[in-house]
């Protein structure tokens, strides 16, 4: 019996010793998503009315269908419309992660603006986040544009729904941020795709600031869909 006790004891620890705890937490810099907290934001877009309305001209954002956040430029193109919905959860940590659930109906070209724009701000710095039929870029500074993978973006005749996340690690230093990308697709099963990427756009702005943007400043009719958008203190993975 005592043996048996034993064997059951093992059998047991073996677990906690794969996954690297054994009763005081997850070692390491980051944490599986099973136990994320999304202490800062957590959206299912199924309101958008907590979100401040900033479209402007004839671009919409809207709840379209239930369940998810739809922006349009419509005719927009001649004036340089946008749709645009704005939320302040309070104060950004150094670190954080964001998760984003997307499917890019109808985007262009990062240099003709008509793409989406993700923004989320501290009080002196922010993660600016585009995604565009020529790529995943996120800007910073000193480094201007820096595409994430290669044309990871599926948008247009190629659209499928993607899972990204952003674990954004600022370092109280302003212009020094960086940032890890994860992607879940079709080709991508929750796959690291970029590895400390500069992405600190110095400014100074309201922290705590999350923008959600579609330009179409060159296109008419530049379209996206939302289905939740996550934010939590910490660097965690998918």
């Amino acid at each position: 019996m005592k043996f048996k006790g034993l064997f059951v004891l093992i059998l047991a620890l073996i677990p906690l010793t794969v996954y690297g705890f054994v009763g005081v937490g997850f070692m390491g810099g980051s944490s599986p998503s099973s136990t994320v907290n999304w202490d800062l934001l957590n959206e299912d877009c199924s309101d958008i009315s907590d979100w401040t309305d900033a479209d402007t001209g004839s671009a919409v954002s809207e709840v379209d269908p239930a369940g998810q956040f739809r922006f349009d430029t419509n005719s927009g193109a001649a004036s340089n419309d946008e749709a645009h919905r704005y939320v302040d959860f309070g104060s950004l940590p150094n670190e954080f992660t964001i998760k984003v659930v997307t499917y890019f109906d109808n985007v262009g070209l990062n240099s003709g603006t008509d793409f989406a724009n993700y923004k989320v701000y501290q009080a002196d710095e922010l993660v600016n986040i585009i995604f565009a039929t020529d790529g995943l870029f996120l800007y910073d500074t000193d480094s201007g544009y820096t595409e994430v993978g290669t044309d990871l973006v599926k948008e247009n005749g190629s659209a499928e729904w993607q899972t990204w996340w952003f674990l954004v690690a600022f370092t109280g230093t302003t212009g020094d941020g960086t940032c890890d990308v994860y992607l879940d697709d079709s080709t991508h099963n929750n796959e690291k795709v970029g590895t400390g990427i500069n992405c600190s756009q110095e400014y100074v702005g309201t922290d705590g600031l999350v923008r959600l943007i579609q330009y179409g400043n060159t296109t008419d009719d530049m379209v996206h869909h939302i289905d939740s958008i996550q934010i939590a203190t910490g660097l965690h993975t998918p």
